[in-house]
């Protein structure tokens, strides 16, 4: 056994043979060396993954590779960086080793001192916390003079041996890890972070010259020439022109040298000091470096460069840097820190990669404080009239910029609906930042080829200003171009996916493991990034798409996400319709805020009537199988089905459906009645529907035809089909569904959640339970933009919902940042650090409404599990809970319902202290909750739901498939108001509602004596107020058309009339043509004025009030606004509008009409 690697002997003697297997060959056979050195380190790597219960196999069941299975570990925040570090060093010098032949004997000794190194770590982390080991033993031809020569043959044959011993250990220790309570695993992995933290710390300790070949690669990397034993000022090494030089220690003042000087042809562009790696790199930056950039000596031709507002500064930048990886739990001493000492506000910050030269060229070229004075100066409105940008667009604009005002903001968010012209602003941003040089090269980023091209072509068709695009002004770089097609110099915008992003900056696998080599793009290759849909990679609770398969796992997925965005030096803004939690991470909190409901109120977005709900006998009901029954069960992985008896009952309910329990009569039935409800002959209408996965899809795709055939439809298969990520035309189906006739049904799963932009969607369909409000906002926002295309006749201002799961009741109070239950990846762990994170809503007065809607989902969940666990299991599992929580499960459950039905609305000051004592009931409960720890909500949501098939209970990946037939006779359909409410029922809120407030809101008192007086503002201030309480004027049209039978298109203000003092119902469109007339008949007016009285009436139709501030904004301000308009009308532009708004609501006309 190696000297090296006999401490491992007696814990891992398997993996310690491995080790010795290298060092034998390391003097006669480097190659072979590296290679072993490789299985090495996968052994241990596997060892770590198990020993913190990682999974060695991917989503498809495949083993992970050494790459993706360190991508885990480091998404799990198991390994240090400095050990992350040293395990890709070995894996990619090791591929290299294998399928090129490469590796000499200095390569060799490399890896041999990182592969000790990381054994000692991995033992005195895992094993042994106190073991004293010795140094590093470099092989000799000595050292195993007394063993006999390899024999390559056996060799191999016994390593093959060892890896399959190593599997099946590796399976066993799993199993036997399994047995440990949640709270040991949790402490153990905590214990191991802060060990393995500390003994990295200790142990890869770098030496100056280590550190010094580090720093000289990193800059040759970035295009400097650096040698900081060769290119030094000792040497005679000085600047020249043509060339970008790193010439180590650079005289300065009093005998001092700065260790390099980082030269452009003569221009002193920036000293880089370097220090030991346990050395803090921010202070050494603000104080060595500072003091050199004040001292340093101009020699042998040597110029200054640039303006520096200090004139105490001779160099425009200062670096500093120890050779370690960033780390972000120790920040200030690892990485590269940098600052512009160009400007006094300029701050010290962490950058991945040095410059390049011609970054920091370009850099003294812009004056980022110049740029930011004329964006002040500059409307966008103005600036950019051919894009006809919103008010709201504007405030967005105009919020980030002065974010940028300040150096420090370097990460932005906006928080904008799906439909509202994200895209719009990121052109009208891109270009005022470029046209006034405040950024260099600006990155937009998607994360879907089709998003990318999407975006492609409108940057290149879209007209931005004088009747030129994005494109046709600033040279782009299109999502569709060459792999590998240089990013020339002149490119100022490149469209890229983040998947393309990470493979080009972490490597890409190729399918035996070897690294394809990729050159990762420089750190300043971009200063502007702009993230489309910043929220995806929030992947919990959807199917792993073209965006996110290769990822492994959602934690992996983000890790590369973050790293791919973190490579860059420049400021990021991402755009985003529902922030994550994560998102907020990145980029922070929004700088600006513009909603989905605020959109419908400004009449920027379609608003959708009452949902449909559809009710099957299955649905309404549940389904509960009897225990001791025989039942067919799917593996979902496998496909496979097999029969077996339940020892228990199993019930589920709808949110269940084709997750763990299959129905495909109930499928049936739905398609039928969706067949009956939306018609697809004569129609430009388009409808989508979510299915739970692609095999549901599938299934409701066949349904659907066959009830439409039956119907006697004549339809094609192409009117009605399946778009998802893995069919292999779906960007040209997306197309067609956007822009052709058919299809007219898609059936998606993930991928027409997001960013797709097809508004000629009328109906949405519900057939999945979704439990991310992230996921829900998406699916909705897929039919919230208006459209109208006059040629063919087709106008949407609204759109349906049909619900056949309950999804639209259940999400109604769920807020942005929480999920609901029952998902197993969101479960009580995900809502107990909800509750743990969440407001004191008794100390800080708010509405304890949002904890109180957790309580209540862990509640249910709670319910749900109490229900289905067997009854052997059930004892032990309410003993143990007991144990944990000093009350049995039931007692528990009654205190966690009791809070969940307390009143807590704060709007009637008559209660407040009712509403106070429920908060306090709550924060109680909430506490307690938070008390029992992360440790307690592990152990709910995987001791019970664990047990195999074998054992009596139903796994996840398996799923029953049910026989029981459901009747598409005994389908219910109703219009959803709200939780058991009927048309009526909300009829009658409404008139309540109306009447108490008649006198405490101003607004609803002067639509009620004095409408012509009131003002647009008054009645968006009053749109909000009712939008709050669940009064839209869609939803109230719905109601009277259902009530009645009648169709009364009768505006907000005309409902409210009619509630407040019995006015008739009118359709508005009526009132304004009534208005029109008796203007029209109170003189004689020419044609042209005619036409200028007709433009305020269309106007009024669609906005309710037209007075002097609606005539100044599009699309009259392109006619001249009120000043052109009022020369127009002879100088009566007032009057007309005075007569005009009163005729509306001139009850003598309506009772003359009425009579």
């Amino acid at each position: 056994m190696s000297e090296n690697f006999e401490f491992l002997a007696f814990s891992c003697p398997k993996i310690a043979k491995l080790g010795t297997f290298a060092e034998r060959y390391f003097l006669d056979d480097p190659n072979t060396c590296m290679m072993k050195l490789r299985q090495f380190a996968e052994s241990l790597t596997k060892e770590i993954a198990v020993r913190n219960q990682i999974d060695l196999y991917g989503e498809d069941q495949r083993e992970l590779t050494q790459k993706d299975l360190l991508g885990v570990l480091q998404a799990e925040d198991i390994l240090p960086v400095e050990v992350l570090d040293v395990f890709h060093d070995i894996r990619k010098l090791g591929n290299r080793a294998v399928h090129a032949g490469t590796g000499n004997r200095e390569q060799a000794e490399n890896l041999l001192r990182k592969g000790w190194a990381v054994s000692v770590w991995f033992f005195t982390t895992y094993i042994e916390k106190s073991f004293r080991y010795e140094d590093f033993v470099l092989p000799t031809a000595e050292t195993f003079l007394k063993q006999p020569p390899l024999d390559q043959q056996e060799t191999e044959q016994e390593v093959e041996q060892i890896l399959k011993d190593l599997q099946a250990e590796n399976q066993a220790l799993k199993e036997q890890l399994k047995k440990q309570s949640e709270s040991e695993k949790a402490a153990q992995r905590r214990t191991w972070k802060a060990l393995g933290e500390a003994k990295a710390a200790a142990l890869f300790h770098l030496s100056e010259a280590e550190i010094r070949e580090i720093i000289d690669q990193k800059l040759r990397d970035q295009g400097w020439e650096a040698d900081s034993k060769n290119l030094r000022f000792g040497a005679g090494v000085f600047p020249e022109k043509g060339r970008n030089l790193a010439i180590a220690e650079w005289p300065c003042e009093k005998r001092k040298s700065a260790d390099y000087a980082l030269f452009i042809g003569l221009e002193l562009v920036g000293i880089l000091e370097t220090k030991k790696s346990q050395i803090g790199v921010m202070a050494v930056l603000e104080s060595q470096a500072t003091l050199y950039a004040e001292n340093v000596r101009f020699e042998r031709g040597a110029l200054m460069s640039g303006e520096i507002e200090n004139p105490a500064y001779r160099v425009p930048f200062i670096f500093a840097a120890n050779g370690r990886p960033f780390n972000k739990e120790d920040a200030t001493s690892s990485g590269i820190w940098f600052r512009d000492l160009r400007k006094n506000c300029n701050a010290a910050r962490h950058i991945q990669t040095f410059p390049t030269p011609e970054g920091l060229a370009e850099a003294l070229k812009r004056d980022w404080q110049a740029a930011q004075r004329k964006l002040r100066e500059t409307a966008p409105e103005k600036q950019l009239q051919d894009l006809g940008l919103r008010q709201y667009q504007i405030r967005a604009i105009r919020a980030v910029e002065r974010e940028l005002d300040q150096p420090k903001s370097r990460n932005l968010l906006l928080a904008m609906a799906t439909g509202t012209g994200k895209t719009r602003l990121a052109m009208a941003m891109i270009y005022r930042f470029l046209e006034v040089n405040r950024f260099r090269r600006i990155c937009f980023v998607v994360d879907r080829t089709t998003l990318g091209k999407q975006a492609g072509d409108h940057f290149g068709s879209d007209k931005i200003r004088l009747s030129q695009s994005l494109a046709d002004i600033f040279p782009m770089r299109h999502l569709h171009s060459k792999k590998g097609e240089n990013l020339g110099s002149e490119i100022k915008i490149d469209i890229r996916t983040i998947q393309g992003l990470a493979a080009e900056i972490l490597g890409v696998e190729g399918k035996n493991g070897e690294e394809k080599s990729l050159t990762p793009p420089p750190g300043d290759q971009y200063d502007l990034i702009i993230v489309d849909e910043a929220h995806r990679g929030y992947i919990e609770d959807r199917e792993m798409d073209e965006g996110a398969k290769s990822f492994r796992s959602e934690k992996y997925y983000l890790s590369r996400y973050r790293q791919a965005l973190d490579h860059f030096d420049a400021v990021k803004i991402g755009l985003t319709a529902t922030p994550a939690p994560h998102t907020i991470e990145i980029f922070g909190q929004p700088v600006f805020t513009y909603t989905y409901r605020e959109a419908v109120l400004d009449g920027y977005l379609a608003d959708h009537e009452p949902p449909i709900q559809i009710e099957t006998k299955l649905s309404r009901e549940g389904i509960c199988l009897e225990g001791g029954s025989e039942q067919k069960i799917l593996d979902r992985r496998t496909g496979e089905i097999i029969t077996c008896n339940l020892p228990d009952e199993l019930k589920f309910d709808v949110s269940d459906f084709n997750n763990q329990v299959v129905s495909d009569s109930t499928t049936e039935a739905i398609a039928k009645k969706l067949a009956d409800l939306i018609p697809l002959e004569g129609t430009q209408e388009k409808t989508l529907i979510f299915a739970v996965n692609c095999k549901h899809a599938d299934k409701l795709v066949y349904a659907l035809r066959k009830a439409y055939r039956d119907l006697g439809d004549q339809i094609q298969d192409k009117d009605i089909v399946r778009i998802t990520g893995d069919i292999f035309n779906n960007e040209n189906l997306i197309r067609a569904f956007r822009n052709d006739s058919a299809p007219k049904i898609a059936v998606t799963v993930d991928l027409l959640t997001t960013g797709v932009d097809i508004p000629k969607i009328t109906s949405l369909v519900f057939v999945r339970r979704v439990n991310s409000r992230i996921l829900y906002e998406q699916m909705i926002g897929r039919a919230t933009r208006l459209c109208t295309l006059e040629k063919e006749g087709f106008e949407k201002r609204a759109f349906k919902i049909y619900d056949a799961v309950r999804l639209y009741e259940a999400m109604q109070d769920v807020t942005n940042m929480i999920s609901v239950a029952k998902n197993p990846k969101l479960d009580f762990t995900h809502l107990f650090s909800e509750l743990a994170v969440g407001k004191n809503a008794v100390k800080e007065n708010l509405n304890p409404s949002e904890n109180q809607f957790i309580l209540k989902e862990i509640a249910y969940k709670l319910k749900n599990r109490i229900g289905n666990t067997g009854e052997k299991a059930g004892q032990e599992w309410q003993k143990i809970f007991a144990e944990k929580t000093g009350e049995t499960p039931e007692k528990f459950l009654e205190s966690l319902e009791k809070v969940t039905t307390l009143s807590v609305d704060m709007g009637d000051s008559s209660e407040a202290e009712a509403v106070r004592e429920a908060s306090e009931k709550i924060e109680e409960v909430k506490d307690k909750i938070v008390s029992f720890g992360p440790e307690f909500a592990y152990w709910l949501d995987h001791e019970s739901s664990e047990k195999s098939l074998e054992e009596g209970k139903l796994g996840r990946r398996h799923a029953v498939v049910s026989t029981l037939a459901d009747d598409p006779a005994e389908i219910l359909v109703s219009t959803g108001y709200g939780k058991g409410q009927q048309p009526a029922d909300y009829l009658q809120s409404f008139r309540q509602y109306v009447l108490e407030n008649q006198n405490h809101i101003a607004a609803l008192s002067l639509i009620a004596t004095r409408p012509a007086e009131l003002t647009r503002k008054d009645l968006k201030e009053l749109q909000r107020i009712l939008d709050k309480e669940g009064f839209t004027e869609l939803k109230l049209e719905t109601a009277y058309r259902e009530s009645t039978n009648v169709e009364i298109a009768a505006k907000l203000i005309g409902f409210i009339r009619h509630e407040a003092i019995g006015e008739p119902l009118i359709p508005y469109e009526e009132r304004v043509n009534q208005a029109l007339r008796k203007i029209q008949q109170q003189r004689k007016w020419i044609p042209r004025q005619i036409r200028w009285l007709e433009l305020i009436a269309k106007r009024a139709k669609l906005e309710m009030i037209v007075d002097k501030e609606a005539l100044n904004e599009p699309p009259f301000d392109h006619l001249g606004g009120f000043k052109r308009m009022n020369a127009q009308l002879e100088g009566n532009l007032e009057n007309v509008l005075t007569l005009f708004n009163e005729s509306l609501w001139d009850q003598k006309n309506e009772t003359e009409k009425a009579g």
